[in-house]
């Protein structure tokens, strides 16, 4: 067996599932129509919407923008109510 060969039988993914079928992906793929009423009800204004950063997750917070002046942006996170002062 020549080095090809070998990284060929060794790549992963080429153990083969020896009984039954595939699982059905679905369940993780397909949004659940309760989840889309869910997301679709929440509030949504592409003017007023914003992402904050969160530090302590490292993530970010979904809040709507209450007001700006000048480079200082005011958003109240939608999480908690709690408000940010981006600057």
């Amino acid at each position: 067996m020549n080095s090809f060969e070998y990284y060929i039988e060794t790549m992963p993914g080429h153990i083969k599932k020896c009984e039954g079928e595939d699982p059905d992906p679905d369940p993780w793929l397909v949004v659940s129509e309760e989840l889309r009423v869910k997301l679709n009800s929440k509030p949504y204004d592409p003017k007023k919407s914003a992402w904050v950063p969160d530090k302590a997750t490292g993530g970010y917070d979904e809040g709507l923008i209450e007001s700006t002046e000048g480079d200082k942006v005011t958003v109240k996170l939608l999480k908690d109510g709690a408000v940010s002062i981006i600057f």
